[in-house]
């Protein structure tokens, strides 16, 4: 799914997932061409390096993109210092050297994290956990998304 918050729908103060680009999936499958979609801001590292392993492509992909949502709903901007598309790819596929961990670098951005820590330090500390476990490079590593949903009913 290419979940990124264009394709959030709210009905009755309920969100709701509606992404109407996977109508073209049908056809890419039957014609078996390599099927390679989603936003790259939203897009998970195992996708962007094509590792559609199938014991984790259902959810974990969906859950680096939660966390990405969550992340810009705090900050109000990316979780990648770069805005153009070839700077985010290489960041997430080849992570320029750094040890995956650091692609991510929620600390960076004291300025902003400071200032939402000193309004809410509970919610900050406690959001700021998700995202991080969200965003871990590895997908094993990332929670279940009956976990995340515990987690994140918990934090309000």
């Amino acid at each position: 799914m290419d979940l990124k918050p264009q394709n959030i729908m709210m009905i009755n103060s309920i969100p709701k997932i509606a992404d109407f680009g996977f109508s073209k999936i049908k056809k890419f499958i039957e014609h078996g061409e390599n099927l390679h979609y989603g936003t790259f801001q939203y897009m998970s590292p195992e996708l962007a390096n094509f590792d559609h392993d199938i014991e984790y492509a259902a959810t974990k992909p969906d859950i680096w993109a939660i966390g990405v949502i969550i992340y810009q709903m705090l900050f109000g901007f990316d979780q990648y210092p770069y805005s153009v598309m070839d700077n985010i790819f290489r960041q997430v596929v080849y992570f320029e050297g750094k040890n995956p961990d650091e692609v991510v670098d929620y600390t960076k951005v004291v300025g902003k994290l400071e200032q939402y820590r000193e309004t809410n330090k509970y919610l900050a500390e406690k959001l700021m956990g998700i995202i991080e476990r969200c965003l871990k490079p590895n997908p094993y590593e990332r929670p279940e998304a009956e976990e995340l949903y515990e987690q994140l009913s918990q934090s309000y």
